[in-house]
């Protein structure tokens, strides 16, 4: 569930753009 939060992150941060 742990990778998952990450990639989660990763998912919000291309969404928004964010580097």
């Amino acid at each position: 569930m742990r990778k998952k939060k990450l990639v989660d992150f990763c998912y919000l941060k291309k969404k928004y753009g964010i580097r």
